[in-house]
């Protein structure tokens, strides 16, 4: 008999820990909800102060970059501007295999300027450094 009272209280302490637990989780919400008047007027949309999770980060201006990436960036330009991609999408990459071989060769050309742009940098800092 004893033993049926003590599952019984414990049964019943779980649920009112449980309701305790539901009622919290309610009352956080309750913080959260704008009261709304009938016929209230609203002259724009709210503000947001925080970046959404997967936001792009736009570059820093105080954060330095490779000298590198600025020589290949102003070629990428130059060169944008003379001949778009027939496929328009100028910041995405198309795999290899998809390419025309007219369009693999200037690729592979793009590369070995980036490749002998950072050899003579390297050159340089070493011979100065």
């Amino acid at each position: 008999m004893q033993c049926n009272l003590k599952d019984k209280e414990k049964k019943q302490m779980k649920k009112a820990k449980l309701r305790e637990k539901k009622e919290d989780k309610q009352g956080d919400f309750k913080k959260f909800q704008d009261k709304v008047e009938f016929g209230e007027v609203v002259n724009a949309p709210p503000t947001l102060s925080v970046l959404p999770r997967h936001a792009k980060v736009t570059e820093k201006p105080w954060v330095k970059s490779l000298l590198a990436n600025d020589i290949v960036r102003d070629n990428a330009t130059q060169n944008a501007s003379c001949s778009m991609k027939s496929s328009g999408n100028l910041g995405k990459g198309t795999k290899r295999k998809l390419m025309s071989p007219a369009q693999q060769e200037r690729m592979d050309l793009e590369r070995q300027r980036a490749i002998s742009v950072y050899r003579q940098l390297k050159k340089s800092s070493v011979l100065q450094g």
